[in-house]
């Protein structure tokens, strides 16, 4: 059974910790797995997207070579044969169908779209941005790639059948925009900026706009995102609230009980769209809010340094389990409670783990599903006194 993984690019201290991988159903830290083990990044993780399929992870990094492709059935790095972005990356971007990866970074071109189909680079024929490109998004229907940027006119629309810029919007944004999001149904895109008013809604039929009450003293936006079903708009912002989300029916601001304790890095609502998940600069760093009540629940598990992006996958992966098969148990044959290892059984590196239930019921999340695994359960704390359970290949 595939599951869904809540990524977290980020700051941190070391190679090794750059991306935190959470599996979503329990909120548990995965096991660190090739591509955050391997010292592969160079500095902080700025953002990442999933390939619709979710056979692809796009991660985007502050060092070169700034941006990394993972097939995430085994976790095997892309060679991208146009060759790398051309700055520090900034944002990323899959098309609807998947044909695209749009990367927006420092440096000139500042845009980098790429074919998926050979990795190869894009011409755009309308010009590049005309500066940092912090923000990108591909409408639903595929035909539009939107982009936040640095300097005037601060926003830019591509039509990606020719690759062309379309008219310029007027009167231009007044400020920065780090992000921009369309609506889950095509209809308009959220665009913030570093002044008042710092949210605009486009009516993407006309062009209109409008700026909802209380989009204002943001500081710097950072990041705008709508919710799956198009109800809910978040931006995650560097003053007090720090994180401002409004009821897109008819845009009033919702009240948060509790607010993030500091500016706020990044924000995503879960595929379900009954949690919001946001990042910060500091303490907590990494939290959830259920979009009901809207009570907060701080990971203990945090990430290394503060979030670049949240990142949900769609279902990757798999599942093993003993649910069908013999508990844990102990010497008397009573279930027990025990920590569970999966290990790759040619290189013996830790695939995942777990904890079995009171009942010795374990349900063990993997990142790769096609790993030839052994599950081990652990007997006490000493790793070699482990006792293998059994032989499996995940579903």
């Amino acid at each position: 059974m595939k599951r869904t993984f809540l990524f977290v690019p980020s700051n941190g201290s070391t190679a090794t910790n750059y991306l935190s991988i959470y599996d979503w159903k329990t909120k548990a830290r995965m096991q660190q797995i090739g591509l955050t083990n391997s010292g592969s990044f160079a500095n902080t993780n700025m953002a990442g997207a999933f390939s619709p399929d979710g056979s692809l992870l796009a991660v985007i990094n502050y060092g070169y070579p700034y941006l990394h492709i993972y097939r995430t059935s085994d976790w095997s790095k892309i060679t991208l044969a146009g060759g790398f972005p051309g700055g520090i990356g900034r944002s990323a971007a899959f098309s609807p169908d998947g044909s695209y990866l749009a990367v927006g970074h420092d440096s000139s071109p500042y845009l980098t779209v790429y074919n998926t189909a050979d990795w190869s680079k894009k011409v755009l024929t309308g010009g590049n941005p005309p500066n940092s490109a912090f923000g990108c998004d591909f409408s639903p229907d595929g035909s539009t790639l939107a982009v936040s940027h640095l300097v005037t006119p601060f926003l830019t629309f591509y039509n990606t059948t020719d690759w062309s810029k379309k008219t310029a919007i007027s009167p231009a944004l007044a400020d920065t925009s780090q992000s921009c999001a369309y609506s889950p149904d095509g209809t308009k895109l959220a665009v913030i900026i570093n002044s008042a008013p710092c949210l605009y809604i486009f009516n993407l039929s006309d062009m209109s706009r409008m700026s909802p009450v209380g989009a204002k003293g943001f500081g710097t936006a950072y990041c705008v995102r709508f919710s799956p079903d198009g109800s809910l708009v978040a931006v995650a912002h560097s003053s007090y609230p720090y994180l401002s989300v409004f009821e897109t029916v008819n845009w009033t601001k919702i009240t948060i009980p509790s607010h993030p304790g500091h500016a706020a890095s990044a924000c995503g609502f879960s595929p379900d769209g009954k949690s919001l998940v946001v990042g910060i600069y500091q303490n907590e760093l990494l939290m959830s809010y259920d979009t009901v009540t809207w009570a907060k629940t701080v990971f203990t598990d945090r990430p290394a340094g503060y979030p670049g992006a949240i990142v949900f996958s769609p279902p990757i992966g798999g599942t093993i389990s003993n649910e069908d098969t013999t508990p844990i148990t102990d010497a008397l044959n009573v279930p027990v409670q025990r920590k569970v290892f999966a290990l790759n059984r040619v290189t013996l590196a830790i695939q995942g783990q777990a904890v079995s239930g009171v009942d010795g019921r374990y349900e063990l999340p993997l990142l790769a599903a096609a790993e030839p695994l052994t599950v081990l359960f652990q007997a006490d704390s000493d790793m070699e006194n482990s006792v293998v359970v059994d032989w499996v290949q995940p579903e």
